[in-house]
């Protein structure tokens, strides 16, 4: 299926299936009469448009395209679906460590509690298709790495020790193990009852 970033029509009638599939092209050119009269591929007409079907295992498919053009992959295709222009950072398989762990179930959890009430309110606008088909296991995997290598990226050490660093007010309790060990080990620790 050719695929454009003008026509919206046909870009949100995508699914993350047939991106990894390898279904969608663009500027992929096909021999229409060719395929008309083939007994291996099929023409239909539905009301949409008319819809293609080709037997990849058929040995005639150098006859069936004038050009295969370039076949567009999930990240591409969901770049050109978002309406805003933040760039959403995408990683290659090839560039995970090896040792690379699936993200925190606490995580995946808070991800789908979020995205089932964006559902749940998006139901009564009769908007969910579109949602449901995109929303699998292995999109919720890879949300899941993708806020995690985010929060990697925004807290340093110094937003880390923004939260973690204690007032003279803060009690002995929100400590770390070595610095309420210290403080009590020392003769001069006042509490606020004591004067």
């Amino acid at each position: 299926m050719n695929i454009s970033e003008v026509d919206r029509t046909l870009l949100n009638s995508t699914n993350v299936y047939n991106a990894s599939n390898g279904e969608y092209h663009v500027n992929q050119n096909l021999n229409r009469t060719y395929i008309h009269n083939s007994k291996h591929h099929k023409l239909i007409e539905t009301p949409q448009g008319l819809k293609v079907v080709i037997d990849k295992k058929a040995n005639d498919l150098d006859k069936v395209f004038y050009a295969r053009g370039k076949v567009v992959p999930p990240d591409e295709l969901l770049n050109m679906m978002k309406l805003d222009s933040i760039k959403i950072p995408m990683k290659l398989r090839e560039e995970f460590k090896e040792d690379t762990k699936l993200p925190d179930s606490d995580l995946l959890k808070v991800i789908h509690y979020f995205v089932s009430k964006k559902l749940g309110e998006q139901t009564s606008k009769g908007d969910t298709n579109k949602m449901v088909q995109s929303m699998d296991e292995t999109a919720l995997i890879a949300m899941g790495l993708l806020i995690e290598s985010w929060c990697e990226e925004l807290i340093t050490d110094e937003t880390a020790r923004h939260f973690l660093t204690t007032h003279k007010d803060d009690p002995t309790i929100l400590l770390s193990d070595e610095e309420s060990d210290s403080k009590v080990n020392n003769e001069d620790v006042q509490y606020e009852h004591e004067e």
